[in-house]
């Protein structure tokens, strides 16, 4: 299990440029970004944010990686949909990573893991989630929602067993490396792939926040 990935919410941005920015750090990184992407659930960030309309929210997302996906594997682009026209263009700076970094999709509703199977490397969950807890260790729900992506990705002609499964943390004040390390360990049994956390509200400098990722890590090893 890695710790490594991205998030970011993408309808703060049109797609070429977060498709450019995207490709700009996959390139700085030399190919170590992962990205989790999804609807978010605060429609005034919607209102505010490009005008952007609450209510096809899901296509919005749906049009967006599949324009990222071709930005990634084209070369000139050109796009024409009813969110974006973009007559051809030259994208000389191509990422590391073959056919672009690779996309986690959040979520918990059968629509997301419709879009999990149809489009994303895998399934981003985050701690506290029900379904977060079981998606691999088996409850009856969550088998119900990991069988819609997998349907979902047979049905786009990919392979259901290529999925994988990363986890979102998000650290409370108090929070110890102990605590964190079992938790992760117990993640890593259950088979999940990848895991990072989100430390931000707990440290006041970044100083103490990679020293307290080298203790994790120091406790944890290569899951």
């Amino acid at each position: 299990m890695r710790l490594n990935a991205s998030t970011l919410s993408t309808f703060y941005y049109q797609s070429p440029h977060l498709a450019r920015l995207l490709t700009t750090l996959d390139v700085l990184s030399d190919g170590r970004l992962g990205v989790g992407v999804g609807l978010g659930w605060m429609k005034q960030e919607y209102d505010i944010a490009r005008n952007a309309d609450w209510h096809r929210r899901g296509r919005m997302l749906d049009d967006m990686l599949a324009f990222l996906h071709a930005w990634w594997t084209t070369n000139p682009v050109s796009w024409d949909s009813e969110f974006l026209t973009l007559p051809p263009v030259h994208a000389d700076l191509r990422p590391v990573q073959a056919g672009g970094p690779p996309i986690w999709i959040g979520g918990a509703s059968e629509a997301a893991m419709r879009r999990v199977g149809r489009s994303g490397v895998g399934w981003l969950g985050f701690d506290g989630l029900p379904a977060a807890a079981s998606i691999n260790g088996r409850d009856e729900g969550a088998d119900r929602l990991w069988s819609i992506a997998r349907r979902a990705a047979q049905d786009a002609g990919r392979d259901p067993d290529a999925l994988k499964t990363a986890m979102r943390i998000n650290l409370e004040p108090g929070t110890s490396v102990g605590s964190l390390a079992d938790k992760l360990q117990r993640y890593a049994e259950s088979g999940v792939d990848e895991a990072f956390f989100d430390a931000f509200a707990v440290f006041t400098s970044l100083d103490q926040m990679l020293d307290f990722a080298s203790q994790v890590i120091a406790r944890t090893g290569r899951l």
